[in-house]
């Protein structure tokens, strides 16, 4: 791997596709879902086989056969992938499969490989807030905005997380971070 690669590598052949994928991801990011959804469905029509579409797709779907299809879907890409890609989908693969463990070994061994990825350490931020582990998805979260302050989803996941712990004034200063990022969605906001 590069030293210089900062953030995981996504595959596809169709520049179209990957122009739309990464507008459908900030959507996501944005917890804008339904809006990314279609964007994705969008993507998936010039690159069907376009893995990691696939894998948020099935993040961004409203049921669970909606899911479970679109997650065959990017597992069964994986040999088209970067390593890096295929570790993430394995990730989530795990989690559905209701192994936060290998999860979580998944998703660290992807951030040996790109360890300035905001994205790899806000989902492992996540599996770590999955398994109650309050101080390593803390830390993962602090990982993910010291790499890009403007990165929104930490923020709200902080609040969240603080809020749930009773450390109301942090709480607060998370989603007043997340608010000022993100001024005009509709999420930072409720």
């Amino acid at each position: 791997m590069p030293m210089y690669a900062q953030e995981l590598p996504i595959t596809t052949q169709n520049s179209e596709a990957k122009v739309l994928f990464m507008e459908a991801r900030e959507l996501f990011d944005n917890i804008r879902f339904d809006e990314a959804r279609e964007t994705f469905d969008e993507v998936l029509q010039k690159d069907p086989g376009f893995a990691f579409a696939n894998l948020y797709r099935a993040l961004s779907s409203p049921t669970d056969a909606d899911f479970t299809s679109y997650l065959a879907k990017a597992v069964s890409s994986k040999g088209d992938i970067s390593d890096a890609e295929r570790m993430v989908i394995e990730s989530v693969k795990a989690n559905a499969d209701n192994q936060p463990m290998k999860a979580i070994a998944t998703l660290k061994e992807a951030l040996n490989e790109y360890p300035n990825d905001k994205r790899l350490h806000h989902w492992l931020g996540l599996a770590y807030q999955g398994i109650n582990d309050f101080q390593k998805a803390e830390r993962q979260y602090r990982a993910a905005i010291d790499i890009d302050t403007d990165f929104a989803p930490p923020y709200n996941n902080l609040g969240y997380l603080y809020r749930d712990r009773e450390r109301y004034a942090q709480a607060e200063e998370a989603f007043k971070h997340y608010i000022r990022i993100l001024p005009s969605e509709a999420n930072p906001h409720a």
